[in-house]
């Protein structure tokens, strides 16, 4: 059984860095997450005048999308890579130093992520010949191949005034990530992308990530190929390409049967969103939090046909507790994303 997937590909054209929850600049994060761009389309489009009103009080784009995952080209081969799932690849247990190797893995291929997501035995080779490359698990040889790269520079940050820091300029350094040429990021749309293809268009040449303002994160927009992807005919579970957010009286319909059988075969982890208001003029304020799921979880679906669906209108905007001033717009956090049917 196929399923066909629409995607975008970004090509960056100046170096990216993404934050995560450390407050120094010193390490970047490795993925842009489904409710980060979702939130940046949706801003974006709002301070050019594109944002529809509907979907300024309702947070719904009109589609579902991943998050963002690394792509390369090989011997003139577009490879996209999908997050490792939450459940095992087929291997040789008794292999200590490849199931090491094994553990770091973090992005399939589309042969061996459908290979695990059916079921089905794919060899990866012993400890010495593998196909394992780093973080990469692909049926090319990725050893001498370099999909994306850090590079740590220092920057200056110059006091506004003589109280801040005593007047002094302060050293710091940024970690930021550069693509090899060929390779890039994409992401997997679903539904009406009309609205998402204006937002992608504007950040193109605004960036993404931290320090835009000094050309950090722009990027070239263009369609990807459609990747057909063998899927399980049953699809009693799923796991997400994206970060999930559900409401609390759904959650354990996700996490075990009916009968509470099936609990232990849903897998799961969680990570904080939050952040501080993008707003202009509103900068200094922290939106509220929630935990999402995160990429790769793998949950329970009741019967044949039936997906999940997160909260695309999650609000986090602030209360209005401590006097400040707030935006007179909600702030949405996108806990809706693309689920892929898995054999348990």
């Amino acid at each position: 059984m196929k399923q066909t997937l629409k995607t975008f590909n970004l090509t960056f054209t100046a170096p990216l860095h993404i934050s995560d929850a450390r407050l120094d600049y010193g390490s970047s994060g490795r993925m842009i997450h489904s409710d980060t761009i979702y939130a940046a389309v949706i801003a974006a489009l709002a301070r050019t005048g594109n944002l529809p009103e509907k979907v300024e009080q309702s947070g719904d784009l009109g589609c579902t999308i991943s998050s963002l995952f690394p792509f390369t080209v090989v011997e003139g081969q577009l490879i996209c890579f999908f997050p490792r799932p939450f459940i095992s690849v087929n291997q040789d247990d008794e292999n200590i130093g490849l199931a090491k190797k094994m553990k770091k893995v973090k992005w399939l291929d589309q042969p061996y992520f459908e290979a695990v997501i059916n079921r089905q035995e794919k060899s990866i080779g012993d400890e010495e010949k593998n196909m394992i490359s780093g973080e990469f698990l692909s049926e090319y040889d990725l050893k001498d191949h370099t999909i994306m790269f850090t590079q740590t520079v220092p920057r200056a940050k110059i006091p506004r005034s003589k109280a801040e820091d005593e007047g002094e300029t302060t050293i710091f350094y940024m970690e930021r990530i550069l693509f090899s040429e060929g390779s890039g990021l994409y992401l997997i749309v679903d539904g009406d992308t009309s609205l998402l293809e204006k937002g992608l268009h504007i950040l193109q040449y605004e960036g993404i990530g931290t320090d835009r303002s000094i050309g950090q994160g722009t990027f070239t927009l263009l369609p990807g190929e459609n990747i057909d992807l063998k899927i399980p005919e049953t699809d009693q579970y799923v796991t997400t390409l994206g970060l999930l957010c559900t409401e609390e009286k759904d959650v354990n319909k996700l996490i075990e049967a009916e009968n509470g059988s099936s609990a232990k075969r849903a897998r799961w982890d969680l990570i904080h969103r939050g952040g501080w208001l993008t707003t202009e003029g509103y900068n200094g304020i922290r939106k509220k939090s929630v935990y999402m799921f995160t990429e790769g979880s793998v949950f329970y679906t009741g019967k044949p046909g039936i997906q999940i669906s997160g909260m695309v209108n999650c609000n986090i905007k602030p209360d209005d507790t401590e006097g400040l001033q707030l935006p007179d717009h909600p702030v949405w956090r996108c806990g809706r994303t693309i689920a892929i049917p898995v054999q348990i």
